[in-house]
């Protein structure tokens, strides 16, 4: 009877551990974007009391983290040691020591700061047991039970901090159950099981601390996590692989372990805790759980056709579809999950009857979609850099800005723990099969190449300050001696250096100019269009085989004139430290939406009405968009330096093709909507709220020279028919897609690139949306190590899946 009700206690403490963990799993980072505002309104009671328990000695900090009061007995030795000091100062103190000890022990504010320590003081020394048994689907209940040394049943602790995922050895693992946890266990833990074995097999048993005995056969691997902050032990973790013999009767198991250190600063749900960047100095209650006007409400996400992507009885919990769709980055493991839109949902004031919302994603669209990204990243095989390549792809509607599908590779494993999500996300945060790789991630695998080429288009077409007539005509096309002469490029140039240095910038190949004069523009016997071979060189061409040296020269003569005015100004003025101007090619892309210094909002259409809980930030939510990054914004120069106007021009002509900024898919999608739709769009994920329709954000035209821009229209155009992605569109499809490659040179010993493809889809008879779309894949070696063979195929598929006559759709439902 004992066991079946330490069995169900822990069972629900297991349950509170588990959404207590997923919302764990950025909020530590949250904190310091939020303690201002919790700061600014004023400390409470028992924060004041804290803070002045720490500044009189009574609460002491120990290496570990954990605090300890001051004894008994501590007022009478220190009148016995401050017998001879009867200064106004010294009774000041004593009397100062003597009312925070009333008001620790005596007070109501002090029994919630007593528990608050006591509480904190349990998280920082642990011991922690589970395994991978089989289970019904959906079980995640814990079969050990913890025992100390004289056999008597210690008490549940509870969550194991999310630091504690170097667990995983680099890998997420499913089917393991809730942690059974002791806090601050004197002397080894000895935890107990039954297990049927209805066949051989090998337990895994992971396990936080130290195991001093375990079941004869089993090995034993460490585990030892290299943490970001300062931490006086090691935190150690095992896992413990017990093969097991069938048997008609349960097998029992033993194992004894001790306990370990946890050195993490934040647990979710206590009010101490120790700032990351700051060495043993304590938060004093700055942050709190977030308060709700109730318990978490009813709510319910659907994609944008009508399928659940959280339970219909309003739960939260994340349907098959969500997992079958690859949205659980998305929507989250549940309303714990703070950073995800359910954990959104689930601290927001939701009415009553609860709450519908309606995404953009077109259910449909993104299947394909997911199905296809996780088809492109197969193809790259069991390889050397098989945990480290992701994927990323977004498709929206060009004409309004709505995501309709996001790809993501890796993708989370079916029946992963939610613990295992988070402490993954917080231990290998640039491999978190939890975040959106098409916006939430980047970093130099990000950087688009030739992609970016159609954003320097844009910026020479509205460019300040430049040679205007001289860049029109070369946009336009010249002949190959007019390119000399106004550019200073001859049909036999295969490389340009911008400055005076040594280096330069070559095309691809080391291929030269002159071999592109004279090409054919479009593939006429498909497309049914007049054939036509330009004798010039323009735009046009440039866009069309990617050439490097024309997009890099024609960056470093639209941004001269700038380069110029600043070194004037450099020599002229008196300071010290010298910021760059915003160059046409940054202003740019800010205005495309590919911005350095703000992040996104994809919910920018929700009205504020709505209440909807949000993080802001470094650590924001999932409906913002991590923000871009762009050397050529960040360079400063101090009058001192030498050698600024060849660094530069250099920055700029790198700029010009894609190599000095990262990006997201997300971002590169804005580009290919704004070319397709001649507008500016913004990328947003809600479409409904409650039940109303939500409008997309405003959108804004594009202030070009339609002549210049018909150019560059073109030139995507020829991307798929003849172009660096030709041959990859099969029949007519390629007659309705626009695109550009990319391929980013990241590594240094050029053993693989990033692979990008952006453009997009014009309406077809079946489907009149205009689709536009951006595909990244990093890490893309051998005969995918090109933008052309490793994104232009995933996009092809979805493509060849959503426009196949055998598959039925609700033509009437655009998603968006």
């Amino acid at each position: 009877m004992i066991k079946i009700i330490l069995s169900i206690v822990l069972t629900a403490v297991a349950c509170v551990a588990v959404l207590a963990g997923a919302a764990y799993r950025l909020d530590l980072l949250h904190y310091a974007a939020s303690a201002p505002r919790s700061e600014a309104a004023g400390p409470t009671e028992d924060q004041a009391l804290f803070r002045d328990l720490l500044a009189a000695g009574v609460l002491k900090r120990r290496p570990d983290g954990g605090l300890d009061r001051v004894p008994p007995d501590f007022l009478l030795l220190q009148k016995i040691a401050d017998k001879h000091d009867d200064s106004e100062a010294a009774r000041r103190t004593r009397n100062e020591q003597s009312r925070l000890l009333k008001a620790l022990d005596y007070s109501a504010v002090g029994s919630i700061v007593r528990k608050q320590v006591e509480l904190w003081n349990e998280t920082r020394r642990i011991v922690a047991i589970r395994d991978n048994r089989p289970r019904p689907e959906g079980d995640v209940a814990n079969g050990w039970l913890a025992f100390n040394q004289q056999g008597r049943p210690l008490p549940p602790g509870d969550m194991v901090p999310e630091v504690f995922g170097f667990i995983h050895d680099g890998k997420l693992q499913p089917g393991f159950s809730d942690w059974r946890t002791v806090p601050a266990a004197q002397g080894p833990v000895l935890f107990r099981t039954e297990i049927t074995v209805d066949k051989p097999m090998t337990l895994t048993v992971q396990v936080i601390g130290k195991p001093e005995t375990v079941p004869n056969g089993a090995r034993v691997d460490e585990r030892v996590g290299e943490l970001p902050w300062p931490c006086p032990e090691e935190s150690k973790a095992y896992v413990v692989s017990v093969p097991l013999r069938q048997s008609s009767m349960p097998v029992k198991l033993e194992i004894a372990a001790a306990r370990t250190t946890n050195c993490s600063p934040r647990i979710f749900g206590l009010a101490i805790g120790l700032l990351p960047d700051q060495n043993g100095d304590y938060t004093v209650y700055q942050w709190r759980p977030v308060k709700r006007s109730r318990p978490a409400g009813k709510f319910a996400i659907r994609t944008a056709d009508g399928v659940y992507l959280t339970d219909e009885g309003g739960s939260g919990k994340p349907t098959a579809a969500t997992h079958k769709l690859g949205l659980l980055p998305i929507v989250g493991t549940g309303a714990g999950d703070s950073f995800s839109l359910g954990g959104l949902l689930g601290g927001t004031r939701l009415p009553p009857e609860g709450l519908e919302v309606r995404l953009t994603i077109d259910s449909r669209l993104q299947e394909a979609t997911q199905r296809a990204v996780e088809w492109g990243i197969d193809r790259f095989g069991k390889d050397r850099y098989v945990n480290e390549r992701k994927s990323g792809l977004v498709v929206l509607n060009a004409e309004t800005g709505a995501i309709l599908a996001v790809g993501n590779s890796p993708g989370v494993p079916l029946g992963v723990h939610p613990w295992d999500i988070a402490s993954f996300a917080a231990t290998y945060p640039l491999r978190d099969p939890s975040s959106v790789i098409a916006w939430e991630v980047i970093d130099k695998h990000n950087t688009p190449g030739s992609t970016f080429k159609p954003v320097t288009a844009l910026a020479l077409m509205t460019a300040d300050g430049a040679p205007r007539q001289t860049i029109d005509r070369l946009i336009a096309g010249v002949s190959p001696f007019e390119l000399i002469q106004e550019a200073g490029l001859s049909p036999g140039t295969s490389a340009y250096a911008p400055g005076a240095g040594s280096r330069s910038i070559p095309n691809f190949g080391g291929a030269a100019i002159g071999r592109y004069f004279g090409r054919n523009t479009r593939s006429a016997d498909i497309c049914k269009v007049p054939q036509f071979a330009d004798p010039n060189f323009g735009l046009r061409q440039a866009v069309q085989f990617s050439i490097n040296v024309w997009f890099a020269r024609m960056a470093v003569m639209m941004e001269r004139p700038l380069v110029d005015a600043f070194i004037a100004r450099m020599e002229k003025s008196q300071g010290d430290v010298f910021a760059t101007p915003e160059f046409n090619l940054t202003r740019t892309a800010r205005w495309l939406g590919i911005d350095d210094r703000e992040r996104e909002d994809l919910a920018s259409n929700l009205p504020a009405s709505a209440g909807l809980r949000r993080f802001t930030g470094d650590s924001a939510d999932i409906l913002y968009a991590q923000r871009a990054r762009s050397a050529l914004a960040q360079l400063e120069f101090k009058k001192s330096d030498r050698g600024v106007q060849n660094l530069l021009l250099w920055t700029i002509a790198l700029n010009g093709i894609g190599q000095t900024v990262s990006a997201s898919p997300l971002h590169m999608s804005q580009v290919a909507a704004a070319i397709a739709g001649g507008k500016r769009v913004r990328a947003h994920l809600l479409s409904e709220w409650g039940g109303q329709k939500l409008p997309p954000p405003p959108t804004e035209p594009l202030k070009v020279d339609p002549k210049l821009f018909a150019q560059l229209r073109n030139g995507m155009k020829s991307v798929p028919e003849v172009g660096t992605a030709g041959g990859v569109f099969p029949g007519e499809r390629r007659c309705h897609v626009y695109g550009k490659t990319g391929t980013a040179e990241i590594d240094k010993a050029k053993a693989y690139n990033t692979g990008w493809f952006i453009g997009w889809r014009e309406p077809i008879a079946d489907d009149p949306r205009r689709l536009a779309f951006a595909c990244m894949a990093t890490h893309a070696t051998g005969r995918l190590r090109f933008g052309g063979s490793a994104c232009a195929p995933v996009v092809n598929r979805i493509l060849e899946t959503i426009e196949s006559k055998g598959n039925d759709k609700d033509k009437d439902n655009k998603g968006g």
